[in-house]
């Protein structure tokens, strides 16, 4: 119980000192101050004093005070405080112009604060708050001259500019470009050179003296530019010359800005420069060898003591356009196709049109164009399976740019649309025919030729063609033979070719006739001997041979290119080639004539040709020995020994001669040629193609051949065919 009524007294306690103290601030009065004034009539060199007092407030005050905003504290025994309980007097001696001001008396308690202000004037002639001085003024500026003055009443100012043509002065009025203001400074809008001078300030009140001060106006010129080209266009790879006029007042610093970099050694290809002119500096700036990157806004500044200018000048690049990029091809068909391709980087000028060039391999350049607003054309008129070659070029008003890389495409195949040419149709014996053509122009392929298709049938029947198929070659005649035909028989040939898409038109019919009989097999070749300077080689047939053979044909040769032909009677089966190169590689064949032709060739003979062995003559006699060789009994039976033997020697070859020109009269030798059975180009062409050449042909030996059998032509000896 004791414990709680402590407590108890505690919290009224408490309770007590809570509601005294909210009594208390429910009591406190905010101060009020009475309305006071200086005297309205105060001179220099007096006292003044006022009172501030509160006409309800809770006390304790306090009170301060404050001179134009800033608080006032009592000093050297010129301003003075008496401050009682609920008022504060202020006295002030010694009065001058820094005394002039609004006065604020401050008071303040526990319940708030109040404040009054009064303003103290004091009659004064005029004076300088602050000294005037000289003006630097800015041409085209605005300048102020400045005549600060105090005094009360508030003093009267008037301005003037001293002129060196008049008299007196000019008074200043306000215009449009000059103005007094309210503080008494005099604002001059826009400099000119003719506002520069002397100028005087006068100023009064009607207390003393007036007071006036002069003040000189200095004009200075700030820096001006001139750009002469606003804009300026070159060619890429061109120099470029920028230029300003600068003017003002020296010193003058210049610098070039590009694209808000300043242009120093960090470009190379830059230079700087200035020149003077009749009325400044002309600034230069070269840029050499342009390129793309020069392309921009460049910004001629200058800078004095009184200001800065800048120009500006658009720098622009003419180049031809870059490559058109990305070329590519869409709805490639056997005639036409689609070419697309991406615009390149934009470029100054633009782009006007573009070039497209296309052409076959081994063609004529084709070329067409389209609007700058097209990426896209289509290829007409194309030829079915070439491959074509295409770039796209870009043009401006400078010029062509550089061509895209080169892309390719293959238009569709069709099938060729022309027929092969020349064909040529000949027997080669009783059951072959020998077909050769040559291909259609390369332009009517229509793609890439497979091969041929070989018709033929009998002349006459209304059967269909039979066709054998072969593959082509790059060889410009095509060759064929047609095998297993009947002997001596008709036959219509017709040739196509064809690719991939299909088979073309067939040529002309040909027709032919096949050979009675077969031309002889290829002999068997042999080698008999072999000399310094010839060869003997022998031939011979197989025992089943069918009819006779009227000659043979020898070639012989060091290489395919060098061939030499002999023709042989049929009756000799041996034969020595003369006038051969020792140590030399021939190659030697024969091929049979009989009634039906020539046959084929035998396998061709290597023989190597042996070197022909020297003689070393060597003598061990003395020189005395030698004379002996010289002495006319020795010389003379030498030299007519020597003539006889050479005489024996002519008539002994003549003789011979004569004998084989005897021999070769009395062998009747001839040559036996049948003239191919006649083919023919149903068009009536003749188609007879055989390049064989003989002698001229002498008397034919009655009874020798059958009427409308082979011809024969005479040799003449050594049986060399030219």
């Amino acid at each position: 119980m004791e414990r709680i009524s402590e407590s108890g007294k505690c919290l009224v306690i408490a309770l007590m000192i809570i509601l005294k103290t909210s009594f208390v601030i429910e009591t406190a009065v905010t101060p009020r101050i009475q309305p006071f004034n200086f005297p309205k009539t105060v001179t220099f060199d007096t006292q003044v004093s006022v009172t501030c007092a509160v006409s309800e407030g809770s006390l304790p005050v306090i009170f301060s005070w404050k001179r134009n905003g800033q608080t006032l504290i009592a000093y050297d025994e010129k301003i003075h405080f008496r401050t009682h309980e609920d008022l504060s007097t202020l006295k002030i001696q010694d009065l001058d112009v820094s005394d002039i001001g609004n006065y604020t008396c401050i008071a303040k308690n526990s319940g708030g604060v109040d404040s009054y202000t009064s303003q103290l004037l004091v009659k004064a002639p005029p004076y300088w708050k602050s000294q005037p001085v000289n003006v630097n003024a800015i041409l085209g500026k605005q300048a102020f001259l400045h005549c600060d003055v105090g005094g009360y009443p508030r003093p009267h100012i008037a301005w003037k500019k001293f002129n060196d043509f008049r008299t007196e002065d000019v008074v200043l009025q306000s215009d449009y470009r000059t103005k007094i203001l309210d503080n008494g400074s005099l604002a001059i809008n826009s400099v000119e050179k003719a506002d520069e001078g002397l100028y005087t300030c006068d100023a009064e009140n009607g207390i003393g003296e007036g007071i006036t001060a002069s003040i000189r106006l200095e004009l200075h010129v700030p820096p001006n530019i001139i750009v002469l080209e606003a804009s300026k266009s070159i060619r890429k790879g061109e120099s470029a010359l920028l230029q300003c006029a600068v003017s003002g007042e020296r010193p003058l610093t210049i610098s070039w800005i590009k694209n808000g970099n300043s242009i120093d050694k960090s470009f190379p290809r830059y230079d700087k420069f200035e020149e003077e002119v009749a009325d400044g500096l002309q600034a230069n700036l070269v840029i050499n060898d342009s390129e793309r990157e020069d392309e921009g806004r460049f910004v001629c500044k200058v800078e004095n003591n009184y200001g800065e200018a800048q120009g500006t000048i658009q720098l622009q690049i003419n180049e031809p356009p870059s490559s058109p990029l990305d070329v590519r091809f869409v709805n490639i068909g056997s005639r036409s196709a689609r070419v697309v391709w991406r615009a390149p980087p934009s470029v100054n000028p633009p782009i006007v049109l573009y070039i497209i060039r296309y052409w076959k391999k081994s063609g004529a350049l084709q070329e067409i164009s389209v609007s700058n607003t097209e990426t896209t054309t289509l290829l007409n008129d194309l030829h079915a399976g070439f491959e074509y070659i295409v770039q796209i070029l870009a043009k401006n008003d400078v010029g062509v740019g550089q061509p895209s890389e080169m892309a390719t495409f293959t238009t569709k195949e069709e099938e060729p649309d022309m027929s092969p040419t020349d064909l040529l149709v000949e027997p080669v014996d009783s059951h072959s025919l020998q077909i050769s053509w040559k291909p259609p122009p390369p332009e009517n392929h229509n793609g890439l030729l497979k091969g041929y298709h070989i018709g033929y049938k009998k002349k006459g029947t209304t059967s269909s063609f039979m066709y054998e198929t072969i593959p082509t070659t790059n060889n410009k005649l095509q060759h064929m033979v047609l095998k297993n035909l009947q002997p001596s028989t008709s036959y219509t040939v017709i040739v196509k070719a064809f690719n991939s898409a299909g088979t073309g038109p067939p040529s002309d019919e040909f027709v032919c006739l096949t050979l009675l009989g077969d031309p002889p097999p290829p002999p068997e070749l042999k080698l008999q001997d072999v000399q310094w300077n010839s060869a003997t080689v022998t031939w011979s047939h197989p025992r089943d041979m069918k009819g006779p053979v009227f000659q043979y044909l020898l070639e012989y040769g060091i290489s395919a290119n060098r061939q030499q032909k002999l023709h042989i009677p049929g009756s000799v089966q041996e034969y020595t080639i003369q006038d051969l190169n020792s140590g030399q590689h021939y190659t030697i064949h024969i091929a049979a004539y009989n009634k039906f032709g020539c046959g084929k060739f035998s396998s061709p003979l290597l023989v190597v040709i042996e070197r022909k062995k020297g003689s070393d003559l060597r003598t061990s006699a003395t020189p005395d020995a030698m004379s002996f060789y010289f002495e006319l009994y020795f010389v003379i039976p030498v030299a007519a020994s020597v003539t006889v033997v050479i005489c024996v020697v002519v008539i002994a070859w003549a003789c011979l001669k004569r004998t084989r020109f005897v021999q070769v009269k009395k062998s009747s030798l001839y040559v036996a040629y049948k003239q191919r059975a006649s083919c023919a180009s149903v068009s009536g062409v003749s188609a007879s193609r055989n390049s064989r050449v003989y002698d001229v042909a002498w008397e034919i030996p009655s009874g020798t051949v059958p009427q409308n059998g082979p011809h024969y032509t005479k040799l003449k000896p050594p049986y060399v065919l030219s």
